[in-house]
């Protein structure tokens, strides 16, 4: 809306911010979270789980209540949708045995799997 110094950098007026979530480490963070690369959803589960990531992976600030339902309330629809009507589960070989996949991600700001 105007000009503005910001931690001491200038923004002109009608820039538009994106916050790097990654670059910025709030969701792999080795104090926050144990071996934070690994995909683990048990860690927010039991007496003493991990920080929950809501408070940063869905929205900032006085968007972070409407992001997070929005996008809590979308991956719920689309899981459920997903199960309800795809028979999910690993390719198999020529011997019926199941093919495990490769899990080696990008480490760019959109993250996507390096098999495609």
């Amino acid at each position: 809306m105007q000009d503005d110094i910001n931690d001491g950098y200038f923004i002109l007026e009608g820039t538009i911010v994106y916050a790097n979530k990654y670059g910025l480490k709030f969701l792999h963070d080795p104090k926050e979270y144990a071996d934070p690369m690994t995909f683990n959803p048990d860690r927010f589960l039991g007496s003493q789980p991990e920080h929950d990531p809501r408070e940063y992976c869905f929205a900032f600030g006085r968007r972070l209540k409407s992001g997070c339902h929005l996008a809590e309330t979308f991956v719920w629809l689309s899981c459920a949708t997903s199960l309800a009507v795809f028979n999910i589960s690993k390719p198999v070989d020529a011997a019926g045995r199941p093919i495990e996949p490769v899990i080696d991600f990008s480490s760019t700001t959109l993250r996507y799997s390096s098999q495609f």
